[in-house]
């Protein structure tokens, strides 16, 4: 027997590996571009929805791909887009909110705010029944007095900004009124616990002297800051945003900016602030108090990055950076940043010692302050090493409640203080006091920083009410009370009641992929199945007949409709005469007569008013324009529809569509997000914006702000308890 080798040639050989090295170069191409858009708070969203697509068109779209993240962001580009196309920035929110309250402050005192009267129910802590991964609310930014650790800020991501002075046994709000709510950074001035200073996602720089009571801008940076670091002697004061590093030299009385990288971590070095580090995509130090900056080269891949220092060892410095979506490598240097090697890497950790899936994301490093080998990292999980980095041991998972070290999924922000360690996660805020071998949740004293999608009241008991939120699943109040139990983990979505039997709770997770349906209040539940198997838009269309509780819709790339709640039979496709051309995005059935159904794709909508029937004409009506964030019914008049779109507009027609007029008028031009009538004889029409709620009636010329008490936060949806 004879073996004959083939073997290319050697140029054919080189070019292989060419092709090969070039077809992985376009896949991290690729790949960055999408990461890159997702972050830029002014994309253009036609550009971000092609390119994101087109990448994950035959990829995996599962668990640590980065398919949620871009689907998420993608949802809330497309509800914030403006005339342009674009996404209104923050900052441009920021601006367009201050020019309302200046001009609402020029008219006379007759046209003060209505009075509105809102009152904050909660969560302020919860209670586990069936969520797989129970929590409050993102946390993404933490800033703790070191000594005695009673005084802790932490910032949310649209829920402002909160301080413990009983070292998170309560939590007050410090921020309502700010016009800009997510606080991406924190630091506590270490000469003086009263002053303290914050970014928001608008670039604003804010400085309280009082301990958060009152609060001035100082300055604005371009980017989101992601860390705030001051100099021991207070004199010094860097900001790393994702488009560059600012300094001051004189206490934060002026600033200016060093270079335009993206830069999300800065450090001094322990007990010798001469020398800063500052990491984002590259490494940089200085070895003359910030003065000027040099790129070390030894950490050669440009992918994020963030570090950790110990006073410890002062001369290490531990820096995590990601691979892909997960977690790539772990290097350490032993002479203050000069060069560094890698102790670990994706290749030696398994997902079952450190696992991250969205690292561009979530991704956290700290290092003991009297252990230098007794390293921490979190992305999904949360883990430790004791031998410097070089292997790992998952301390927490993040779909075990029940665990002593459980902290939720998503880790943002680790720090080590004096032997304690915090964590900020989607979830909220976590302290361990023993190496992280049992967590206490700190959130459970009352950080109310829940981020909802959804909400649906119960018809017949004002106080139970069901909510689908961001990373926390679906939780239902109930009772006089009003407390809240964690029903469903992920993505909670659209959710309602039954409005014959309160018992009987629907919900939804993200694209629909999964819904659900619970007849004991939330204390248990059973999927109900999808209609083919299909996946919709980020927040499915889920509703039920406002008359004939026996019918449930929801819409994938066509409306269905079950005759028996979801239980017997199967889903009826009601809309298989028109061309949708994607997925729906919102449905509105009349509460007066329910052959009305309004059903939208972006800026397309469509009207029946035959809804009832096996099969329904539809007509597609227009004369608006913007994609429809929501449509809203009058409850006694089924001809009688409003809509909130993106970009500015607030549209209303008098005879089911046919013609519009729009009723922005004199409010923000920013996104409308949600919008409802009242049942009063003025025809009131309540509107919920990027920040606030405003309303009019058919006696009024102009809208008024109707947010006495309330928070400046987005209003993602707005219901009436008749």
């Amino acid at each position: 027997m004879f073996l004959q080798q083939n073997r290319l040639p050697v140029d054919k050989r080189w070019m292989f590996i060419t092709i090969a090295l070039c077809l992985v170069l376009n896949y991290q191409t690729r790949a960055q571009k999408v990461f890159e858009l997702m972050q830029d708070d002014h994309v253009d969203v036609k550009q971000l929805e092609y390119v994101g697509k087109k990448y994950f068109q035959n990829r995996d779209k599962g668990r640590g791909s980065g398919y949620k993240l871009f689907m998420r962001r993608l949802y809330w580009a497309k509800r914030n887009a403006g005339s342009d196309g674009r996404v209104i920035s923050a900052a441009q929110v920021l601006n367009e909110l201050q020019k309302f309250q200046e001009s609402w402050a020029q008219k006379s005192t007759s046209k003060k705010q209505r009075s509105s009267g809102w009152k904050e129910l909660g969560p302020f802590n919860w209670t586990l029944t069936q969520s797989w991964n129970p929590g409050l609310g993102r946390i993404i930014s933490i800033a703790v007095e070191p000594t005695q650790q009673n005084i802790i800020y932490a910032g949310s991501p649209g829920g402002g900004i909160w301080k413990s002075t009983n070292a998170g046994q309560s939590w007050q709000p410090l921020g309502d009124r700010m016009l800009n709510m997510s606080i991406w950074s924190i630091a506590i001035d270490p000469n003086n616990v009263n002053t303290v200073f914050i970014g928001n996602e608008a670039g604003q720089i804010m400085k309280s002297t009082n301990g958060g009571s009152s609060w001035t801008e100082i300055y604005r940076v371009s980017g989101r800051p992601r860390r705030i670091l001051i100099h021991p002697q207070s004199k010094h004061i860097f900001i790393g945003t994702t488009r560059g590093l600012y300094r001051s030299f004189n206490s934060g009385k002026s600033f200016e900016r060093v270079f335009s990288f993206g830069i999300e971590d800065i450090e001094f070095k322990p007990g010798n602030p001469n020398i800063v580090y500052a990491c984002g995509r590259r490494f940089f130090k200085s070895t003359n108090g910030g003065a000027s900056f040099q790129r070390v080269f030894s950490i050669i891949r440009e992918t994020r990055m963030k570090m950790a220092v110990t006073p410890a060892n002062p001369d290490l410095v531990y820096v995590v950076q990601r691979h892909g979506r997960g977690f790539g490598y772990l290097y350490r240097s032993s002479n203050s940043g000069d060069n560094f090697s890698v102790q670990s890497d994706h290749n030696t950790i398994s997902d079952k010692q450190v696992y991250f899936t969205q690292a561009e994301r979530d991704m956290a490093i700290a290092v003991s302050d009297t252990d230098a080998d007794e390293v921490h990292v979190g992305g999904m999980n949360y883990s430790r090493s004791l031998d410097g980095g070089v292997s790992f041991t998952t301390l927490a998972a993040w779909n075990a409640p029940n665990d002593p070290s459980y902290i939720h999924a998503d880790i943002e922000v680790l720090q080590y203080i004096n032997g304690n360690i915090y964590a900020g996660t989607d979830g909220g805020i976590f302290r361990s006091r023993n190496q992280g071998n049992s967590m206490d949740d700190l959130t459970q004293g009352g950080l109310a920083v829940r981020q909802y999608y959804r909400i649906g009241g119960a018809a017949t008991d004002a106080n139970m009410i069901v909510g689908g939120a961001q990373d926390n699943g679906t939780n239902i109040m109930s009772g006089a009370d009003r407390s809240f139990k964690e029903w469903l983990g992920a993505d909670g979505m659209e959710c309602f009641i039954d409005h014959q039997n309160k018992n009987i709770v629907y919900g939804s997770v993200q694209n629909g992929i999964r819904l659900y349906k619970s007849i004991d209040g939330g204390y248990s539940y059973d999927t109900i199945p999808r209609p083919a198997g299909f996946t919709g838009e980020w927040v499915i269309p889920f509703a039920m007949d406002p008359l004939d509780n026996r019918k449930i819709y929801v819409g994938y790339k066509n409306l269905y409709r079950h005759n028996n709640g979801g239980n017997n039979g199967s889903w009826q496709n009601i809309t298989q005469n028109i061309n949708i051309g994607g997925n729906l995005t919102e449905i509105a059935i009349a509460a007066s007569n329910n052959n009305y159904i309004y059903i939208t794709n972006g800026g397309k909508l469509w009207r029946t008013k035959n809804g009832r029937s096996s099969n329904p004409t539809w007509v597609e009506v227009s004369g608006f324009s913007g994609s429809v964030n929501y449509v809203t019914v009058d409850p006694n008049n089924p001809e009688r529809v409003a809509i909130a779109a993106a970009g500015a507009g607030v549209y209303i027609s008098v005879n089911a569509g046919t013609t519009w007029t729009n009723i922005r008028r004199n409010l923000p031009n920013i996104s409308a997000q949600c919008i409802v009538f009242d049942d009063t004889p003025s025809n009131g029409l309540y509107v919920g914006m990027q920040s606030g709620v405003y309303y009019t009636n058919d006696n009024l010329s102009q809208w008024e702000p109707f947010s006495t008490n309330l928070p400046r936060v987005l209003i993602s949806e707005l219901e009436i308890h008749y």
